[in-house]
């Protein structure tokens, strides 16, 4: 029929940058009529209710009451049952798991969005920490192509798995999300007109709270 089947795999427990970029994504690639997309998620919730919101084929594989080796299984089910032609994961559990159900299933093409770098290190006795961490490295390796959501962390990844393996594509925005969506945010005037904007998050380095205030600076 020549449509493409692209099967999403995500924590969903929390609704962040990720989750929303991921739900923008899924809307665009579903606009063109030839993709067929669906997605697990190993956790209910806000994900899950935005997801389905807009049409998309949600399963919810809850990992509140599956092992690893139950939740690998119930993916393989899943790709052996639907036969997507690629497997996109968006994190390190995800990709894991994700990855080993893809190698037992007729190796099922997969890659991996990363959305941000590790903010931190795990100490030399969390070894459970670093396990996972190795085998997220050795996950990545296996990929088709790992997406980094900016040219720096790119870079980075680049240096760590080979420059052929990995590829930046920057996060993207529905216009149509934010002029006309029911959870687009309200804009705050004073009485004298002006518009008010502030900035919600955590405030470490990451968060780059630096430039949102040098663009506020600049407006002024």
């Amino acid at each position: 029929s020549g449509e493409i089947r692209v099967l999403h795999i995500t924590s969903g427990d929390v609704w962040g940058g990720a989750e929303v970029q991921l739900r923008a994504m899924i809307r665009e690639l579903t606009s063109f009529g030839d993709v067929s997309v669906r997605v697990l998620l190993f956790n209910y919730g806000l994900t899950e209710e935005r997801l389905r919101e807009i049409g998309v084929k949600v399963k919810v594989l809850d990992e509140n009451v599956r092992s690893a080796q139950g939740l690998i299984r119930d993916i393989t089910t899943t790709i052996r049952e639907w036969q997507p032609d690629i497997v996109h994961t968006h994190g390190y559990k995800e990709c894991i798991l994700g990855t080993v159900a893809c190698r037992l299933q007729a190796n099922t093409p997969c890659l991996r969005t990363v959305h941000g770098s590790p903010e931190t290190s795990p100490r030399i006795w969390q070894l459970h920490k670093r396990v996972i961490r190795w085998a997220d490295n050795v996950a990545l390796r296996r990929q088709q192509r790992v997406i980094a959501v900016s040219q720096e962390l790119c870079e980075r990844l680049g240096k760590q798995l080979g420059r052929h393996l990995v590829v930046a594509i920057d996060n993207g925005i529905d216009p149509e999300e934010i002029v006309h969506g029911s959870h687009r945010p309200g804009v705050v005037r004073r009485k004298s007109g002006v518009v008010q904007v502030g900035v919600v998050g955590r405030l470490v380095s990451v968060k780059r709270v630096d430039i949102f205030l040098r663009v506020c600076q600049i407006l002024h």
